[in-house]
C-alpha cells in the first residue's frame, strides 16, 4: 500500500513517478512467483528474467528501465526516480495491467 492506502495495482501515477524500481520489481516479483521459489532477486536478474521470459512487447521496456538503473548519467534530485527520462505513460501502464492479470492467474488479491 502507499501512502494514500491504494495498492501499485490500482494507482495509475505511481508507476509513473518510480518507474525504473517499479517496472523491475514488478519483473522481481513475476519471477518469484513464475519459479515458485523464495528466493527474492535483485532487480538485474529480476530484468534479466523479465527479457528472456516475459512478452515481447513489454521488453523494450524493461531494457530501457535495466539500462537507466545502471545509467551513470548524471540527472538532478528532481529527475532521480525517473533517470530523466521521458517514460510512455501507456507503456507503463499496459505493463502494470499485464502485471495484474499475472497477479490474478496466482490468487494474489488486487
Amino acid at each position: 500500500m502507499n501512502p494514500k492506502g491504494q495498492s501499485w495495482q490500482n494507482c495509475d501515477e505511481d508507476i509513473m513517478k518510480m518507474p525504473i524500481n517499479n517496472v523491475l520489481n514488478i519483473c522481481r516479483v513475476l519471477q518469484l512467483l513464475e519459479q515458485r521459489t523464495t528466493t527474492v532477486h535483485n532487480k538485474d536478474e529480476g530484468a534479466a528474467w523479465g527479457l528472456s521470459h516475459l512478452p515481447l512487447e513489454f521488453r523494450p521496456l524493461i531494457q530501457k528501465a535495466a539500462d537507466a538503473y545502471h545509467s551513470t548519467k548524471s540527472v538532478s534530485v528532481q529527475d532521480r526516480k525517473t533517470g530523466g527520462i521521458a517514460w510512455d505513460k501507456a507503456d507503463l501502464l499496459a505493463f502494470r495491467d499485464f502485471a495484474r492479470l499475472a497477479l490474478d492467474k496466482y490468487g494474489i488479491p488486487l
